[in-house]
């Protein structure tokens, strides 16, 4: 492990945790048993470097949970302060290390990524969730600056050849824009972008926002910690019989790729 200072140590973090341990979760009693469900689908295998420090703290947590036979205090705290120094061992900016040598931002970062967990188990002990995350820990942003065709469009130079793309919400298509109050219109952007096979642009209206996730550039709460949600649009081009859902995610910005189903790009 990369060598830090001594606030570092298994036993000061797992200090910290005890402080904060169990916020609003008690009642659930954590999750006594298991879960027996897909409800912790992001797994540790599923962390990217487009991710944000906390994204990975919450997601190997979830998995050090999720891979208990039952889960009490002890173990809750060994699965927190575990993957904390796990995701910490895994930072290469030695800046963005050396901001939590101090001890306010250490609790206040351990506070944080318990506090997203807390809410992951919370939803699955909720019955009205049956058992699904409602809040997931977030797609990551690689902040790339999206590049514009011209006022009413992005220029888009590549074509996806994952069929998941833009069709899940586990992978949705992120265009941005929200912190600069453009998020709306970089959707529009997206779409304006798009044709069909015969290159007649594409008919698309709004149908609702689902997925509650965590993003750094989302939406703060009163807990200090940003959440946004995903814009589903009904899609339709001159080669479908019938429209698709795309799920767009206006908060956080990645390459943009033309999504599979005989889209094109408008000439």
């Amino acid at each position: 492990m990369k060598k830090v200072s001594i606030f570092f140590s298994y036993f000061a973090i797992t200090a910290i945790v005890v402080g904060v341990t169990f916020t609003g979760c008690r009642s659930s009693k954590r999750a006594a048993n298991k879960p027996q469900d897909n409800a912790y689908s992001q797994s540790s295998e599923q962390i990217t470097h487009n991710q944000s420090f906390e994204q990975k703290a919450v997601l190997l947590a979830c998995e050090c949970i999720r891979k208990l036979e039952n889960l009490d205090d002890e173990k809750y705290k060994d699965c927190i302060t575990k993957s904390f120094l796990k995701a910490m061992d895994e930072i290469e900016d030695p800046e963005e290390l050396a901001k939590l040598n101090d001890l306010n931002v250490l609790k206040s970062t351990v506070a944080k990524v318990e506090a997203l967990v807390n809410s992951t188990l919370r939803s699955i002990t909720a019955p009205e969730h049956k058992g699904k995350i409602s809040i997931n820990a977030g797609y990551g942003s690689p902040r790339v600056k999206q590049e514009l065709a011209n006022d009413q469009m992005f220029l888009i130079k590549e074509y996806s050849t994952d069929m998941t793309y833009g069709y899940t919400e586990s992978n949705p298509i992120m265009v941005g824009g929200a912190k600069e109050k453009e998020g709306v219109q970089n959707e529009i952007r997206f779409l304006k972008a798009l044709a069909g096979p015969l290159g007649f642009p594409v008919i698309y209206k709004r149908l609702y926002s689902c997925c509650n996730f965590y993003s750094e550039n989302g939406n703060i709460g009163d807990d200090g910690i940003g959440r946004g949600l995903l814009d589903v649009y009904e899609v339709m081009h001159d080669g479908l019989n019938e429209p698709v859902k795309l799920y767009i995610n206006m908060y956080d910005s990645d390459v943009l790729k033309v999504p599979v189903g005989g889209f094109t790009l408008k000439k």
